[in-house]
């Protein structure tokens, strides 16, 4: 006889019955004495003990493996010009004898083209700089500290030539915070500046996106060791020279006054 819940405990009665071992109980009910059994239970706990020992070869192989991963998996999602720009990178990249990264900027087809005139730009940008220049001795002197240690540590180099039809001259411009006493004013490289055809530096040279790990990456296999060590490239940027046979496209307009 199969009976629901809901009705179940209406059914019995007061009389309960518990007879000597204490494991069969018997309870009254409308419909007679219910019998009802408690089941002996085994517990049983199961262990298992491993204990591995990985030779120090085998386990850099299985670390190395482990980080291509991420390489060979995103591999298949990169775009034709990303592809491009590892490919020219690859073949094209040198070093100096003291170790220094040579790169080739990866330009666009028929960049040269089509980038146009960019000196006039670069001119009326930099007499507007002067202009403010002019009003703040302290600026004025930071600015020029500024470019000066430029060519002091060999980043730039003067150069008088006054043919303009194949070079792109970066606009420039700063950012000035005299709250800060390490660095207080910042000069900006705009290359992002439009030429007389509506093209820029940026416009005709081919895209990668970053290759790094993002941040929370970064900051989770900082915190794998107990110790950790960090330190600061000075200037890293500048540390990587660009092809001498491309310098060109980097070219900027300056003087030490406003006449």
């Amino acid at each position: 006889m199969l009976i629901g819940s809901d009705i179940f405990f209406d059914l019995l009665k007061a009389d309960k019955i518990g007879l000597a071992n204490g494991n069969l109980i018997l309870q009254e009910s409308e419909l007679g004495y219910v019998v009802s059994l408690k089941l002996p239970t085994e517990v049983t706990s199961n262990y298992c003990c491993l204990a591995v020992e990985t030779k120090l070869d085998n386990a850099i192989k299985e670390f190395f493996e482990i980080e291509s991963f991420r390489t060979d998996s995103f591999d298949s999602t990169k775009s034709e010009e990303e592809k491009f720009c590892e490919e020219h990178f690859v073949k094209t990249h040198s070093r100096t004898k003291s170790g220094r990264y040579i790169v080739s900027l990866p330009m666009k087809e028929n960049a040269d083209s089509v980038l146009g005139f960019s000196r006039e730009n670069a001119v009326k940008r930099l007499n507007g700089i002067w202009n403010k220049l002019n009003k703040n001795n302290t600026l004025a002197a930071l600015y020029k500290a500024f470019l000066q240690e430029y060519l002091d540590l060999g980043h730039m180099q003067q150069i008088i030539d006054e043919d303009n039809t194949k070079f792109y001259y970066i606009p420039h411009h700063c950012i000035y915070k005299p709250e800060k006493t390490t660095t207080p004013l910042r000069v900006v490289f705009d290359a992002s500046a439009k030429t007389s055809t509506g093209q820029s530096l940026d416009s005709i040279l081919l895209n990668r996106d970053s290759i790094q790990d993002d941040l929370f990456s970064l900051v989770t296999r900082f915190r794998t060791h107990k110790y950790a060590f960090s330190a600061d490239i000075q200037k890293m940027y500048r540390q990587i020279l660009v092809e001498p046979s491309q310098r060109y496209l980097q070219r900027i307009v300056w003087k030490e006054t406003n006449n």
